[in-house]
């Protein structure tokens, strides 16, 4: 293995560098937030791009001294040194500054390498292996040249060249979690860099290391003073907890990470939950800050309680359609922000089909005796007569769902996944899952998660709205009812993740081992429940 890495804003870090020297030189007020791209936005919407370059000039000159490097960068480049894979730096940028002094930035970038202690003897780096280069161009000959097998950048659009070197794994690395919606595997640290890269698992923070961050992510979004950190009951896939200051509360969410779920929660979560908000939808808790190194994001605490099943009425089916068709009028800037596809998100019956049998063949292999005789003697006779029923679907054919034809989905949506707040309304919660989707799946899941089921009765009602966010009521509703049997199977086997090591870990991430245990004893009897009731599909 041998990785290759940018340098500027990948591990150097210069958001205080530039937000400090703009602003001593009246540049910007005082109070604009310390991110670099804040300053450069302003600069040139004032019209003084020569200000921008000559201020970029100087910080990746003398101003690099005070630079920082990304937190756990050392530690990656280290565990790199230790775990024998190569590395090699390679970074695009000018011998000499643009504009104003001359700056030698070539020199600079040296000498912050060694000042930082990774350059030179008894570093992670060999003087060698660091490559600055002149041109785009260059860099890529550089990466080509150098046969990286990997390649961790901060900029899309260098990553996404059409001359980047073929068979090379590229990763984004996007700390303040902005480009979520890239179409590009994304690190959100060098945490999960470590995860990703090199196979090492780097725990959610926990005591003190929680306290730290919540902190960190508080005062980042204006909410200062002291305040208490209280766990918050119910969730079953991350930590979650109420932060109680002096007027005011947030919520503060700790997602759940390991190397076999690549998943990227905390991206997805706050990409939709962002992309939602700047566009006025409110039926949601606001997004506060991210702090990805930490797999940890605050949001505005909802006070609010769960439905009860008799709440979940067809009043409040049309106020949760209510939100979905205001999300997905939204559609072309969803697009535009590049916002990526749903968790298992399905495109052709025949994908639908493959996703539930993958979890029934989970099932069937499990360790665990009676949920494996479940999946073999239950779960896959139902899924197999699904299957016949999608079949018959589509017997003039399965072409790919075209894009005009897909939705934003919210995934996992339904009345489990909403709280009635103080003024009557709801809000809906736990986007990890969400992105492009077929209309169809967000049909069924909405009406066949069991947890607080929306009425039978508006089903065909709420299908029909779905389905007009993208102009074809009447086919989404035909999709949707071919689906639902083989949704009934997939349900059965969500009801019975306890079962299997990935949800296991989940589980005891979220609830600990006391909680876990009991929450097994009732899983298989759920799964009966749901493919009972999956007989009234086939039969319908």
């Amino acid at each position: 293995m041998r990785i290759g890495l940018d340098l500027d804003n990948t591990l150097v870090r210069y958001d205080e560098v530039f937000h400090r020297e703009a602003a001593a030189r009246g540049l910007i007020p005082a109070d604009l937030p310390p991110v670099k791209e804040r300053v450069r936005d302003f600069l040139r919407a004032a019209g003084r791009e020569a200000d921008w370059t000559e201020l970029q000039g100087w910080a990746y000159g003398p101003g690099m001294e005070t630079a920082r490097p990304f937190p756990g960068a050392g530690e990656f480049l280290a565990a790199c040194r230790a775990r024998g894979a190569q590395v090699r730096v390679i970074s695009h940028r000018t011998r000499r500054a643009l504009r104003g002094p001359g700056h030698d930035l070539h020199a600079a970038a040296r000498g912050w390498l060694e000042k930082s202690g990774w350059l030179g003897p008894g570093g992670a780096l060999d003087a060698g292996h660091v490559f600055l280069e002149e041109t785009k161009a260059a860099k890529l000959d550089r990466i080509r040249e150098q046969a990286c097998t990997h390649f961790v950048d901060d900029l899309p659009e260098f990553l996404a060249e059409p001359d980047f070197p073929p068979g090379v794994e590229r990763l984004l690395f996007d700390p303040a979690g902005a480009r979520a919606g890239e179409n590009l595997p994304r690190v959100g640290s060098w945490e999960e860099a470590r995860r990703r890269l090199l196979d090492e698992s780097v725990p959610s923070p926990k005591g003190r290391d929680l306290e730290a961050t919540a902190r960190r992510l508080a005062e980042a979004s204006g909410l200062t003073g002291p305040f208490r950190c209280d766990a918050v009951a119910g969730a079953a896939n991350n930590r979650v907890f109420r932060l109680r200051g002096e007027g005011w509360d947030a919520l503060l969410k700790a997602y759940y990470r390991r190397p076999d779920d690549p998943r990227d929660r905390l991206g997805a979560e706050a990409a939709f939950s962002r992309f939602a908000w700047e566009r006025g939808l409110r039926a949601l808790p606001r997004p506060l800050a991210v702090d990805p190194a930490a797999g940890a994001a605050l949001y505005a605490w909802v006070e609010g309680r769960r439905l009860e099943p008799g709440e979940a009425d067809a009043g409040r089916v049309r106020e949760a359609l209510e939100f979905f068709q205001a999300l997905n009028r939204h559609r072309a800037a969803a697009r535009e922000a590049g916002l990526p596809d749903a968790s298992e998100a399905c495109f052709t019956l025949a994908a639908h089909a493959a996703a539930v049998r993958r979890r029934v063949e989970a099932l069937a292999a499990a360790a665990e005796p009676e949920a494996a005789d479940f999946a073999r003697t239950a779960l896959a006779p139902a899924l197999a007569r699904a299957e016949k029923r999608l079949r018959a679907a589509s017997a003039r054919g399965d072409a790919p769902l075209p894009a005009a034809r897909r939705v934003l989905s919210p995934s996992d949506f339904g009345f489990h996944n909403a709280l009635l707040g103080a003024d009557g309304r709801l809000r809906f919660l736990d986007f990890e899952y969400a992105g492009w989707d077929d209309p169809a799946k967000t049909v069924c899941d909405f009406f066949l998660q069991p947890a607080v089921p929306a009425p039978a009765g508006s089903r065909a009602e709420f299908a029909r709205g779905v389905g007009e966010a993208v102009g074809d009521p009447d086919g989404v509703a035909a999709r949707a009812a071919a689906l639902a049997p083989l949704y009934r199977v997939k349900w059965a086997c969500i009801a019975l993740n306890d079962f299997l090591p990935a949800g296991r870990a989940r589980r005891r991430f979220a609830l600990g081992e006391e909680a876990l245990a009991g929450r097994r004893a009732g899983r298989l009897a759920a799964a009966r429940r749901l493919l009972a009731a999956a007989a009234e599909d086939e039969s319908a």
